[in-house]
């Protein structure tokens, strides 16, 4: 039985109760089927907690892996910029500037980029500014929980299950 089928047994029975006689018969058919249906939903409670506990690891072991991925990501970036780094010295080396092999061609393009040494002595008329507009919502919980309406936000109530 599925948890939401067990509460809509629940008010099923709750419904029926209150339609009948209410005599004792009645009521020890009412509290014998809710007390199998209470059965029911902590059996099934317990799945669910036993489920997200495994998902839950799951989640904590890919983010682990992710990590060790990105470590060995960058290793390997780093260890190819090296490798880049070190054909880029031979060619400037030996004034070539293209390497012919079997597997792939090497050659060398010259561009040119700006290299920023110190931030703070270009003049403010070279320099953007970036703007980025973030709501206080801390402020704005303060306002609305005193009761003054703000255009655009509202309170919201939310739950949040917790698994001990």
């Amino acid at each position: 039985m599925k948890a939401y089928e067990i509460m809509n047994g629940m008010i099923d029975t709750l419904d029926i109760f209150l339609e009948s006689e209410q005599n004792e018969g009645d009521k020890e058919n009412y509290e014998f089927v809710m007390e199998f249906l209470k059965e029911e939903l902590q059996s099934k409670s317990s799945n669910i907690i036993k489920y997200i506990r495994n998902v839950s690891l799951e989640v904590e072991v890919l983010s682990q892996e992710e990590d060790r991925l990105e470590k060995l990501r960058k290793q390997k970036e780093k260890k190819v910029n090296s490798l880049k780094k070190y054909l880029t010295d031979i060619l400037l080396n030996l004034d070539k500037n293209k390497i012919e092999t079997e597997l792939g061609n090497l050659g060398l393009r010259k561009s040119v980029s700006v290299a920023i040494d110190n931030l703070d002595l270009i003049p403010k008329k070279y320099i953007q500014k970036k703007i980025e507009l973030v709501p206080d919502k801390r402020l704005l919980s303060e306002i609305l929980k005193q009761g003054k309406n703000i255009k655009g936000v509202h309170l919201e109530n939310k739950y949040s299950l917790q698994i001990r």
